[in-house]
């Protein structure tokens, strides 16, 4: 409940006990914060959420790649570029200059590119994945474990985790590229895969998402809450984001794979997905970005149509990237504040 600190609506509340309140919390606030509500709040208590909004376009540059960027990540302030035309690009997306560059993908398109722990691994048309230092480009493994394109990537500090057209997911060990486990539980190609808290999901042209055990690659739930091919997944926080070619944007307990919220503000192909700060960044062949809430998928901004597709996106907390069909990187600013509230009189409200 918002609060004006000049006045209140609830009798039992005067003006000088609210203000005297704000400033005591406030001064208190560094101190306290949570980012989780707490369950049995106590009187005093501070609850925080991260708050971000969209600032401003910074760049945009079509001249990196010769043709549609299909992969991209960040990692602080190092952007990481996958192409159609077969290359890797790493830039600094604060001055735009290129660190590294490399063409390990040279005979078939890149598909996608993920960052951990110093280690940026690249998959693509030619059925590889390719491993690199992150500082430097160079190649550090390669596997050929896929006998199909492989369409996404997901790095960890210990595993690349890998989706393909063969219907299989692959978990490599992140060092050597020795495979750790592989499945097959989807029935058609494999178009993307991620892993958070010990949960790998993976989605496909079967038009399901399975979430498995990162430690073995054992099922853990399904489902089936899209009727087209699911191009994106992400998991975070125990929810599993899918997007799909009908324009659907779902979050699923990975539990059990039961819904909790769809969406359907985008008109065409998702193409993209991202979450970030509590976050659900979607990209589509409708040419728009648009940012909703984790929890229930309230609208917190939409990004105007851009001139062609939107083939990949990847947030931060302090970006939102878009790579679209016509080569072009687009990079824009994000502002994330803090949403301070405070358990007084039985009661959340807000302190700001």
């Amino acid at each position: 409940m918002p609060w004006d600190s000049e006045k209140t609506t609830d009798s039992d509340l005067t003006a000088p006990e609210w203000n005297s309140h704000v400033a005591d919390q406030k001064s208190r606030a560094k101190h306290y914060i949570q980012n989780t509500e707490p369950s049995s709040p106590s009187e005093g208590d501070l609850w925080s959420t991260p708050v971000t909004t969209y600032d401003a376009e910074k760049w945009t540059d079509s001249g990196i790649h010769s043709d549609g960027i299909k992969g991209l990540d960040i990692s602080g302030a190092t952007l990481y570029i996958g192409s159609q035309d077969g290359t890797v690009v790493a830039i600094d997306i604060e001055t735009q200059n290129q660190l590294w560059n490399h063409n390990l993908h040279s005979s078939g398109d890149v598909l996608g590119v993920s960052e951990s722990g110093g280690v940026v691994s690249s998959v693509g048309s030619d059925n590889s994945v390719f491993a690199v230092d992150a500082s430097d480009g160079s190649k550090i493994w390669e596997h050929t474990l896929h006998s199909a394109t492989v369409n996404g990537v997901h790095t960890t500090s210990e595993s690349v985790y890998t989706a393909s057209d063969d219907n299989s997911v692959i978990a490599a060990d992140v060092s050597d590229g020795t495979q750790k486990w592989s499945h097959t539980l989807h029935t058609d190609s494999v178009e993307d895969v991620h892993e958070a808290d010990g949960t790998v999901v993976s989605c496909s042209g079967d038009k399901t998402v399975i979430a498995v055990d990162a430690t073995d690659g054992s099922q853990i739930s399904s489902h089936s809450l899209h009727s087209t091919t699911v191009y994106d997944v992400r998991i975070a926080n125990g929810v599993i984001f899918s997007g799909s070619a009908g324009g659907e944007v779902t979050a699923a307990d990975a539990s059990d794979g039961s819904e909790i919220w769809t969406h359907l503000i985008h008109g065409d192909k998702i193409q993209g997905l991202s979450v970030s700060n509590g976050v659900v960044y979607s990209g589509s062949f409708d040419n728009t970005i648009v940012a909703v809430n984790t929890d229930d998928a309230s609208l917190i901004w939409q990004k105007e149509p851009y001139t062609d597709f939107i083939y990949h996106i990847v947030a931060s907390p302090e970006y939102v990237v878009g790579g679209y069909s016509d080569n072009t990187v687009s990079v824009s600013t994000l502002t994330t504040s803090l949403s301070l509230q405070s358990y007084y009189n039985g009661m959340w409200i807000s302190v700001e």
